[in-house]
């Protein structure tokens, strides 16, 4: 594991990598620690004007805490320093680029698949997005059972850890993915592109190639979609789209319609 994390463009230490053991996981440091002061020492230095240590991030049920490396004091800097190195630049990376691997398997898959009765081939472009997310899927697959065995090891509950992980997917910016952008979606998705532990590429190939549940763009679509980005001044792009009526649908996104007034249902729209 790894003290430091850029957060905001400025570095920050996690501080569970400064803060002695403690009976609650949460405000326990974990088994690399510099036991330094407890929990609750660092956070009343935290919010004291008359100490140095300044908070960069408030501890949240998707990440740690983080205090401003800066703000440490030199001989803490030190000790971070002899027992971790130095910050690595790699880390200004979001979290889940760790795991990341671009999967030459799903793209030798999608440039082969063939559908219809002409056998018709996937387009490039397709093809470059249902790579992208494979690869996701597959970091997601590596991330799970990091954060998995962490919790267990903190002895924490794995209960709402796709809500963490939903979040991580979402700040994953390196490469452009169409993956569901609430947890519950993304978790299903995973499921279906993990069936019973093996890999099913066909599951991110959406229903207009190769079978007959083929999802027609109506009128009633369009409509949504104009008042979805009615205010927006530049043309979405299909990402765009994508992801908020995505959000959409899994009830994080409202929109309300210009003719009406009234809150469009998601349960009125197909799904994607």
């Amino acid at each position: 594991m790894n003290p430091y994390e850029y957060y905001n463009g400025q570095l920050g230490v996690k501080i569970t990598y400064l803060i002695t053991p403690n009976k609650r996981p949460s405000k326990s440091g974990c088994k690399d620690s510099l036991n330094l002061l407890s929990y609750n020492a660092l956070s009343k230095r935290m919010s004291a004007n008359t100490c140095m240590e300044t908070q960069l991030r408030k501890s949240s049920r998707y990440a740690c805490a983080l205090v401003l490396f800066n703000s440490l004091s030199m001989q803490w800097q030190t000790l971070l320093i002899e027992k971790f190195g130095e910050a690595p630049a790699n880390l200004r990376h979001s979290y889940i680029y760790g795991f990341y691997e671009y999967d030459t398997q799903a793209y030798n898959f999608y440039c082969n698949y063939t559908y219809g009765k002409d056998n018709n081939r996937l387009d490039d472009a397709t093809i470059a997005e249902l790579t992208i997310n494979a690869s996701v899927l597959q970091a997601v697959s590596r991330m799970k059972a990091d954060r998995t065995a962490y919790r267990q090891l903190l002895k924490g509950s794995t209960r709402n850890i796709w809500d963490s992980i939903s979040y991580d997917v979402n700040h994953f910016h390196e490469v452009i993915h169409t993956l569901p952008t609430s947890p519950d979606g993304l978790r299903k998705k995973y499921a279906s592109f993990f069936p019973k532990d093996s890999i099913d590429y066909t599951a991110l190939i959406d229903g207009r190639r190769g079978n007959q549940n083929a999802r027609i763009v109506t009128d009633k679509v369009i409509k949504l979609l104009n008042d979805m980005f009615a205010g927006q001044k530049h043309k979405p792009t299909a990402t765009e789209v994508f992801k908020t009526y995505a959000s959409f649908l899994d009830k994080y996104t409202e929109v309300i319609s210009s003719e009406t007034g009234e809150i469009y249902l998601p349960s009125d729209f197909p799904q994607i």
